[in-house]
């Protein structure tokens, strides 16, 4: 077992599931390390534990969770950490460039939408749009999203608030105090601060086109909820869950998960773009100019 004093700082945080494969994990980094098994202070060999991780495992979806693991025991234990925070960034961004962007899987492949198609899609459910059905009305926003922007995540459009303020020093103090995103009716634009790699990009300012703000702030007319994209029996925001469960209604009897929308679009147009044109894509899609780079040719 993990030793007593890491097991009860473990307990009320995470499920036994969880900690049965984190001692599984320890027990494999104890053994790779060529040691007796829960000789925990050899993890305080920063410079051994790294090389393992770097030479002895080879998937870095397995480096990630192994370093996670090894973090918090050596923080239970109050072992110094050394630059182990650091090259556990290092792995989650290589490995979030993997996951992100790895070759079309056969299950992409069976799913593939062309950017076209999804137009024409989008132009069928405005032909057939009645306002008074919320929730026709709330997928057809949705695919104006996807259709008329560069796909953001689910969680950019379903973490967001709107909100009709003229005055800057007003809107700013509600960005600031609040825990989502906001979306200004006012002027179309957006402000995404709560996203998955906002810790590596920080604030994005976008400025969405008047296509897009025309028929958002329609929708909010109708909208009975704060949120920008509610779940509308409850008026809460839609989980990730119910989110990709609306991209599946709409695409259905294609399972089209914003991850592979972003990739379509991007295969799609970054051949067209010149750099400083690339460059604005990647802040507005908010990843880096490598992972684009090297996405763009693999889903066309």
């Amino acid at each position: 077992m993990l030793p007593s004093s890491v097991l009860r700082k473990m307990k009320p945080k995470y499920a036994a599931s969880s900690i049965k494969t984190m001692d599984l994990q320890i027990k494999r980094m104890m053994l790779l390390m060529d040691s007796e098994i829960y000789d925990i202070k050899k993890l305080s060999n920063i410079d051994e534990v790294k090389r393992i991780i770097s030479t002895e495992i080879d998937k870095t979806a397995c480096q990630k969770a192994v370093l996670n693991t090894v973090i918090k025991v050596l923080e239970y234990e109050e072992i110094e950490l050394g630059d182990l925070p650091v090259f556990f960034k290092s792995i989650a961004k290589q490995h979030n460039a993997e996951y992100q962007y790895k070759e079309p899987s056969e299950t992409e492949l069976q799913n593939m939408i062309t950017v076209d198609e999804l137009y024409v899609l989008f132009k069928q459910y405005r032909k057939n749009l009645d306002y008074t059905d919320l929730q026709r009305h709330l997928k057809y926003v949705i695919l104006a999203m996807y259709s008329l922007y560069p796909p953001l995540r689910g969680q950019e459009w379903f973490e967001t608030k709107t909100c009709n303020i003229k005055n800057n020093e007003e809107f700013f103090a509600l960005l600031r105090d609040g825990k989502h995103n906001l979306y200004n009716r006012h002027d179309g634009t957006l402000y995404i601060r709560y996203y998955k790699t906002s810790s590596a990009y920080g604030d994005r300012v976008l400025i969405l086109p008047k296509s897009l703000t025309k028929i958002i702030n329609k929708w909010i007319s109708y909208n009975p909820s704060l949120y920008l994209v509610p779940n509308l029996h409850t008026g809460t925001p839609l989980s990730s869950q119910g989110f990709t469960s609306k991209l599946h209604q709409i695409f259905t009897p294609k399972d089209v998960s914003t991850s592979l929308l972003r990739k379509i679009y991007i295969s799609y147009i970054v051949p067209t773009l010149s750099n400083p044109e690339r460059k604005e894509l990647a802040h507005i899609m908010g990843h880096s100019l490598v992972m684009q780079e090297f996405v763009y040719n693999k889903f066309i």
